[in-house]
């Protein structure tokens, strides 16, 4: 009689056959690589429901705005961490609270942040880049004290 191959041998569509479903058989590998990118498609979704306009962009253009966002949100973070310290030390320049309702009121608001993102810019009051170029570090800087100047100079009087 012809000898078959032994069953562990056998190599066809019917050898890796799920009992009950008739799928074929996941091997451990295709598995993870399964897991990894349902992980990855579950925190790209989070991710673009933390990114402003996230929603709209694929997943390249997402990343990209991501990062922007996180630049511009550390930019704010400075900001409002120089601004308290300037209440700090220059008791006789603080902000009135009016003007501190309405910035703290831009600041949070998503369409304002959204839009500003968008254009590359940031909320900064006026008496911080006032404070900034009397500040002995920034004026040692000459690129930076260039740039203030500039800034200073193109903001509307007051």
């Amino acid at each position: 009689p012809p000898q078959t191959p032994h069953a562990g041998f056998v190599r066809g569509a019917d050898a890796r056959r799920a009992e009950g479903n008739g799928r074929v058989g996941q091997t451990a590998p295709s598995a993870a690589a399964r897991e990894r990118r349902r992980r990855i498609s579950e925190k790209t979704a989070e991710l673009s429901r933390l990114v402003p306009g996230g929603h709209r962009l694929n997943t390249a253009e997402m990343l990209q705005e991501a990062g922007r966002h996180v630049k511009l949100l550390q930019a704010q973070v400075g900001v409002l961490a120089l601004m308290r310290t300037l209440e700090e030390f220059q008791q006789e320049k603080i902000v009135p609270p009016v003007a501190r309702e309405r910035m703290h009121a831009l600041l949070t608001c998503g369409g304002v942040q959204e839009r500003l993102a968008a254009e590359g810019k940031c909320l900064v009051p006026t008496n911080l880049v006032e404070a900034m170029a009397e500040d002995k570090a920034v004026r040692s800087n000459a690129p930076l004290i260039r740039d203030l100047t500039r800034f200073s100079e193109s903001l509307p009087e007051q």
